[in-house]
C-alpha cells in the first residue's frame, strides 16, 4: 500500500467515525449598522427635494444675508459631495443639516463648514479644516436642532 492510499483510508475511516452534524445553523454573519437607513436612496432623494427649496435670497429672521447665503451654499456643497458617503457612515439629517440659529459656529456639519471645502469623512467621523484649524465631529453634532429647510421656509 502506498502512502497516498494509507492517507485516503485513514481519512475515510475518520469520516465514518465522525457522525456529528457539522452544519452551521446560525444566521450568516452580516455587519449590523443600526443608523444606516434601509433605503438610503429614498432618504437622499428626500434631502435633495428639501434642499432645492432653499432660497439664498429669502433670508430667515435672525440671519444676515451673507451668512444665510453661505449656509445655503454649504448645504448644497455638502449634499453634492458627501451625502451618500455620510448616509453610509450613519449620518442623519440633523448631523449634516441641523442649524443652531444665532450661532454661526455651531449646528450641523453644513453650518460648521463656514465656507470651507476641506472635509474628509472617515468611519463616521468628519475631519473639517476651517481657517487652518482641523476639528473632528461625529454624527451627533446637530442632534435636536431644527433642519436648515425648516428655518428657511
Amino acid at each position: 500500500m502506498t502512502w497516498r492510499e494509507r492517507i485516503d483510508e485513514a481519512l475515510r475511516s475518520e469520516n465514518a467515525r465522525n457522525t456529528r452534524d457539522t452544519r452551521d445553523e446560525s444566521p450568516p454573519s452580516v455587519p449590523f449598522v443600526p443608523s444606516v437607513p434601509a433605503n438610503a436612496a429614498r432618504l437622499l432623494k428626500f434631502w435633495h427635494g428639501k434642499l432645492q427649496s432653499l432660497d439664498p435670497l429669502n433670508v430667515p429672521e435672525g440671519w444676515g444675508p451673507a451668512d444665510w447665503s453661505r449656509l445655503c451654499d454649504d448645504c448644497w456643497w455638502l449634499y453634492e459631495n458627501f451625502a451618500s458617503v455620510a448616509v453610509s457612515q450613519g449620518w442623519g439629517a440633523s448631523g449634516l443639516f441641523g442649524v443652531w440659529s444665532g450661532n454661526t459656529d455651531g449646528g450641523g456639519l453644513a453650518q460648521m463648514l463656514e465656507g470651507s471645502r476641506k472635509l474628509v469623512l472617515v468611519d463616521g467621523t468628519a475631519h473639517l479644516t476651517a481657517w487652518g484649524v482641523t476639528s473632528k465631529h461625529n454624527a451627533a453634532i446637530g442632534h435636536g436642532l431644527p433642519l436648515v429647510w425648516e428655518i428657511g421656509q
